[in-house]
């Protein structure tokens, strides 16, 4: 062992350095010896001494360092203890059905348990995270190792503090939804992985990069971006609604009787498709009648190609199938429909639309990850009077934005976090 001989020859070095002092003594010699000498002989003992006591402290297997078994070149490897986790959010198809920690969706609770409140309104739900799945070394080896901590912030704010709520929780748990209507957050699993495990993302990966060309250029003939149930095909229209209303607008009192009557035309001819479907809504699903109706409806009305040309001829008119404006006015509603569903259920989004918007979110996943109790972050408090319960950034998957693209932080004191008082936890929006 390599500890072991270097830390032998150490204390043979002192021993004969000792041993040699001893007979200078006796010999009386020692008295004429030239400073310089001497000099030397006390620092061979002392370094040979002080080398030895500093090897033999070590112990042989340290729990976190390990020995190059090669005796011509030893190299040691220093591994830290893990003082922080990340937090990498999973599409809901991953194998790890059993995932404990999640973001958005509804937290689970004690039976009873009260919605937290702050600043008199119901808080929204943040994340839940599993405390057993936290490293043993995270903050100093204190907090919570059983149950989980549920996190909640305030539903509106002015920046800067973000006031927050933290509840941990044990025991029998059930699934609570908020007492009032709140916009609603897809839930998305979270992987508890230590810093110094190897940077995967399998669990996010699709094996196929997202298709960037129809995600930025929408084409409503695009298979993809196909209404799927009565929810779409309702945005779809609501899309066209706004889509007429600006055009008005945009004409103001300079439009002429012929873009007045036309745009009115346009107006009658969507409120008839959508009173068509409203009809055979009634009693049946979403079906390929239904999407047909849908798109001969839509390729019947036109519009001007562009807010530019409102005033122009009839030359300048589109299918309203076709408007690109109308398009990118229905990619924002529907995206978010379609992570909605594809959440509670993958296998209930058709295979055109998981085909397109599979690979863009387990993208945004990869770029997405939170963090718990990094020692990297400035804390707003004197160091070491603070720990990062928790870091989110903002978010496409989950839709909430924090700031300006920045980040929320949730920091609690040491001693609180010792003592298990999290409900004294802050929060604040980092750049």
């Amino acid at each position: 062992m390599v500890w072991f001989r270097f830390g032998f020859g150490s204390f043979g070095l002192a021993c004969i350095g000792a041993a040699a002092i001893l007979v200078l003594m006796r010999s009386g010699a020692i008295g004429d010896m030239a400073p310089g000498a001497l000099l030397m002989t006390l620092t061979v003992v002392g370094v040979g001494l002080g080398v030895s006591a500093m090897i033999r402290a070590t112990p042989a297997h340290g729990p976190y360092t390990s020995v190059e078994a090669e005796p011509d070149s030893p190299i040691v490897t220093q591994q830290a203890p893990a003082t922080c986790a990340r937090l990498v959010p999973m599409l809901p198809t991953s194998p790890d059905t059993g995932c404990t920690s999640w973001l958005g969706g509804a937290p689970r609770l004690p039976k009873g348990a009260e919605w937290p409140v702050i600043a008199g309104q119901p808080a929204q739900f943040l994340a839940q995270i599993d405390c057993a799945a936290l490293p043993d070394t995270l903050w100093q080896g204190v907090g919570p190792r059983q149950g989980s901590m549920a996190f909640f912030r305030a539903a509106a704010h002015d920046g800067g503090e973000l006031p927050v709520r933290v509840l941990h929780v044990e025991g029998p748990l059930t699934s609570v939804s908020a007492p009032v209507r709140q916009d609603r957050r897809p839930r998305w699993p979270l992987l508890v992985q230590t810093a110094d495990q190897d940077d995967s993302f399998v669990a996010t990966d699709t094996g196929a990069e997202p298709d960037w060309g129809v995600l930025h250029d929408v084409d409503l003939r695009h298979s993809g971006y196909q209404p799927f149930d009565w929810t779409s095909a309702a945005m779809l229209l609501n899309s066209m609604d706004a889509l007429i209303a600006s055009y008005a607008k945009r004409l103001g009192d300079a439009a002429s009787d012929d873009q007045i009557t036309h745009l009115r035309q346009t107006s009658d001819g969507l409120a008839e498709l959508r009173a068509t479907l409203v009809v055979a809504q009634t009693g049946q699903a979403f079906d390929e009648l239904a999407l047909q109706t849908l798109q001969e409806g839509l390729a019947a009305l036109t519009l001007p190609e562009s807010l530019r040309d409102a005033g122009a001829s009839a030359k300048s008119l589109l299918p309203m199938s076709r408007h690109r404006c109308a398009a990118q006015a229905f990619f924002a509603p529907f995206e978010r429909h379609c992570r909605q569903v594809y959440a509670e259920s993958p296998c209930h989004l058709p295979s055109a639309q998981r085909a397109l918007f599979e690979p863009f979110w387990a993208h945004n996943a990869r770029h997405e990850t939170g963090c718990i109790g990094t020692a990297d972050l400035p804390a707003p408090i004197n160091v070491g009077e603070a720990e990062l319960l928790l870091e989110l950034p903002s978010s496409e998957l989950l839709g909430w934005m924090f700031g300006e693209g920045r980040a929320l932080r949730i920091y609690v004191t040491s001693d609180d976090l010792e003592k298990g008082a999290l409900d004294r936890a802050w929060g604040s929006v980092a750049a």
